[in-house]
Formats: structure tokens, C-alpha cells, sequence
């Protein structure tokens, strides 16, 4: 019996360690090391009380060799069984708890990513923002010399220029308009004199016809006489004389008005022409500065709207940068349901450990029945373990879920 128990259990003891060891290479990468040890040394004492134990009750029953055989073969296969559904159980749940710390590195690397291209979406947009203002401002002053684009100062500056020099023109006009009433009396005072001299020109042409009526008369008259002829002779002499005179006076009084007339001329031209080439000029520089200001207006219309849609965009950048922060809680919430697997596993150890020792403890039960006992503890946890995975939901990246902005 002794080298039967010694063959049997040499070979069963090292298939349990080396089972232990499978067990253990999965769960060490994944949780604390001296914990998982201690469920391993655990489950290993375990199974080795129960082989103790059995080697106890066979030998206390010497006298039944063969039904001890028997039991041994049943023990045996009790424990494979048990074996197997302990690792079943174990491998499906590091199985689930492998997957929920791929699904967090998933998590993490997804959102580290959409951060990054995030952060440097965030940092284009705002230098793009930062080269169309600093645009708006480097036209706004000119500061590139740009022959098309006016200078807000210089512009004020040309309109103020324009403006000196319309009240200028104004205030020359206005002096010009006096000199023109001076010298437009003058003239009104030369054509007086001449009015005058016409009058009296008119007096004497009426004298002298009036005198040449008498001497016609006369000289009818006197015949052969022709004394009285003589004396109308001489006073149409003296007033051809006066005429003369006359004529000489009306001649200087017509130069000296056309010399005013001249002046007059001369003036309104001079005004008329300084007046409508400034006016003019400075009308084309109006134009001009308007056209100017409606180019920079259009400018800075389609600057501002490039910076509104880049603002927009920033917007969107920032809602979705904010949505992939919640990594936070779905990592937490994986990395909960995870911890709480692990202690579900540390927790079995405890309820095999407490199944056999009551069982144990009983003289009527029988090692295959403690292990049938076991079995079904194990199976019933593991029914436990796949009931609470299906009801654990969760978002498998960042993209399923949404984020309120407040």
C-alpha cells in the first residue's frame, strides 16, 4: 500500500504544482504578486490536504484493499474534475479581466492620441487666428508700405489737408469776389461818365444842327450878302472844336473802362480756374481715398469671417477634446470592475478553503463526496461570475459616449 499511495501521489503532486504554476503565470502580470501567490499556495495546500487526507482514511482501512483501490481511482478522477473546473473558472476570468485591461490601454491610447491631436488642432487654429489679426492690424497701420492699402492715421490726415485747402479755396474766392465788386464799381462809375458824355455830346449835336438849320436859313436869306453865313460858319467851327474835345474825352473814358473791364476778366478767370482744378483734385482724391477704404473694408470683412469660422472650429476642437477628459471615468469604472474580479478570485480560495474543512470535519463524508462538495461551489461561483459579466455594461472607446459642456 505504502509504494502504491508513494506512485500515485509523486506524479498527482507535481501535476497539481505544475497546474499551479499555469494559474499563476496568469494572474501575476496582471495583479500584485505576493496576493496571487498566496491564493496559489492556497490552492495548492488545498489539494494536497485533500490527498493527505485521503492517504489517512486509506490507511485506516487495511482490511478493504480493493474497495481502497477503487476509491483511490474515484478520488483520482474527483480531483482531476475539480482541477479542471478551478482552472475553467480561473481562465475565463483572467480571460475578462485581461480583456478589460486591453480595453483600458485601448481607452488610454485613444484618448492620449485625440488629446495630442486635440491640443495641436487647438494650437494651429489659434495661430491661424493670431495671423489674421495681426493682419488686420498690419493694414490697419500700413506697416508694410503697401501702396494699395491706406494708413487710418494717413487717411485722416489726407481728409483734414482736403479740407484746409477747400476753405482755402473758399476764403480765396471770397476775396477775389471783393476785388471783382471793387472793380466792377469802378467800371460802373466810368460808364456813368461815359452816360454823361453822351448826354452832352447829344446837346451839341442838336446846338449844331440847330445852328445849321439857321445858317442855311441865312444864307437863303442874305443872297448875295452872306454876312450872317459867316458868323454861323464860325459858331459851327467852335462847336466841330467842342466835338473834338469831346470825342477825345469819350475816347479816354472807353479805354479806361475797357482797362476795368480787362480786370474783371482777369480776376473771374483766375478764380474760375484756381476754383474748378482744385476742386477737381481734390474730388479725385476723395474717390480715391473711399475706393481705398472699401477695399480695406472688404478685407477686413473677409478676415473677421475667417476668424469667426476658425473660432467655430476651435469650438468643436475644445467639445471634443472635453469629451475624450471623461476617459477618467470609463477607465475607472474598467479598472473597478476589474479589482472587483480579482477579489472575487481571492475570494474562492476561501470558500474551497471553508467547504473542506467542513467537510473535513465530517466522519460520514467521504473524500469523493468532499470533492463533489467542492465542485459544486466552484460551479456555483462560477455560474455567480457569469451572470454579473453579462450584466456589466460599458463603453468600449471613447467614441460611444458623449460629455454635456456646461
Amino acid at each position: 500500500m505504502s509504494k502504491r499511495w508513494n506512485i500515485f501521489v509523486s506524479p498527482l503532486f507535481y501535476v497539481l504544482l505544475a497546474t499551479a504554476g499555469l494559474i499563476a503565470s496568469e494572474i501575476l502580470p496582471v495583479f500584485n504578486y505576493q496576493q496571487e501567490l498566496r491564493w496559489l499556495l492556497e490552492i495548492t495546500l488545498l489539494v494536497c490536504g485533500l490527498l493527505l487526507a485521503f492517504k489517512e482514511k486509506q490507511t485506516s482501512t487495511k482490511d478493504s484493499l480493493l474497495p481502497a483501490v477503487e476509491e483511490t481511482e474515484s478520488v483520482q478522477q474527483s480531483l482531476q474534475s475539480l482541477l479542471g473546473d478551478i482552472d475553467e473558472a480561473y481562465t475565463a476570468e483572467l480571460d475578462i479581466i485581461q480583456a478589460d485591461v486591453n480595453r483600458v490601454k485601448s481607452i488610454l491610447a485613444e484618448a492620449v492620441s485625440d488629446l495630442t491631436s486635440g491640443f495641436e488642432s487647438i494650437n494651429q487654429l489659434m495661430q491661424r487666428e493670431d495671423e489674421m489679426v495681426n493682419s488686420i492690424v498690419k493694414s490697419a497701420r500700413n506697416e508694410d508700405d503697401d501702396p494699395d492699402v491706406i494708413d487710418v492715421h494717413e487717411f485722416a490726415q489726407t481728409t483734414e489737408n482736403i479740407m484746409a485747402s477747400f476753405i482755402e479755396v473758399l476764403m480765396t474766392v471770397s476775396t477775389q469776389s471783393i476785388e471783382t465788386a471793387h472793380n466792377l464799381d469802378e467800371m460802373q462809375s466810368q460808364l456813368d461818365g461815359i452816360f454823361s458824355l453822351l448826354d452832352e455830346s447829344k446837346t451839341i449835336a442838336d446846338q449844331t444842327n440847330l445852328l445849321a438849320l439857321n445858317a442855311a436859313i441865312e444864307a437863303a436869306r442874305a443872297g448875295e450878302a452872306g454876312r450872317g453865313f459867316a458868323v454861323v460858319a464860325d459858331e459851327v467851327r467852335s462847336l466841330s472844336t467842342r466835338a473834338s474835345s469831346f470825342n477825345d474825352q469819350i475816347a479816354e473814358k472807353v479805354y479806361s473802362a475797357k482797362s476795368a473791364i480787362d480786370l474783371v476778366n482777369a480776376t473771374v478767370t483766375d478764380m474760375a480756374s484756381r476754383d474748378m482744378s482744385s476742386s477737381i483734385e481734390s474730388q479725385d482724391k476723395i474717390k480715391t481715398a473711399l475706393f481705398t477704404i472699401e477695399r480695406m473694408d472688404k478685407r477686413f470683412s473677409e478676415t473677421i469671417k475667417e476668424v469667426a469660422d476658425i473660432t467655430l472650429q476651435i469650438e468643436n476642437v475644445v467639445g471634443n477634446t472635453v469629451r475624450v477628459m471623461q476617459f477618467e471615468d470609463i477607465t475607472t469604472q474598467v479598472l473597478t470592475e476589474a479589482a472587483d474580479r480579482s477579489q472575487r478570485i481571492s475570494n474562492i480560495s476561501n470558500k474551497l478553503d471553508g467547504e473542506f474543512g467542513l467537510s473535513a470535519s465530517s466522519e460520514h463524508v467521504s473524500s469523493v463526496e468532499c470533492i463533489t462538495n467542492i465542485r459544486e461551489v466552484v460551479k456555483r461561483v462560477k455560474h455567480s461570475w457569469q451572470q454579473e459579466h453579462r450584466s456589466v455594461v460599458g463603453s468600449e472607446n471613447l467614441k460611444e459616449s458623449e460629455v454635456d459642456l456646461f
